[in-house]
């Protein structure tokens, strides 16, 4: 039987995370180029955006990426006082384009 060490989870983990900010920027790049051209250091602030949506409890990859492109879209000052239920968000986007029959 394989068995995993804690040092290699935590090397793991660390590497999970680098390929999603990895991934995470060059989707940012490519759906909101001024946010690369704006932010000198953009790598840097997206990984900030991220640990503030796990400090706010966000644990999927989706959620995150929901909160990051939120941070970039309006700011982050205006999300530090929002209270928006990230699990329901999405789910009642598409029932409303669903039930105005603008979805699929």
């Amino acid at each position: 039987m394989l068995k995993i060490r804690a040092e290699q989870a935590v090397i793991f983990r660390q590497r999970a995370s680098l390929r999603y900010d990895a991934k995470l920027a060059a989707y940012i790049e490519e759906e909101y180029p001024d946010f690369f051209i704006l932010e000198e250091e953009a790598g840097a602030r997206l990984r900030q955006f991220v640990e503030h949506a796990e400090g706010r409890g966000l644990k999927t990859r989706r959620l995150i990426t929901m909160y990051v492109e939120l941070a970039i879209l309006f700011g982050e000052d205006a999300l530090a006082d929002a209270v928006i239920d990230f699990e329901t968000f999405v789910v009642t986007a598409w029932a409303a384009a669903f039930h105005h029959g603008t979805g699929a």
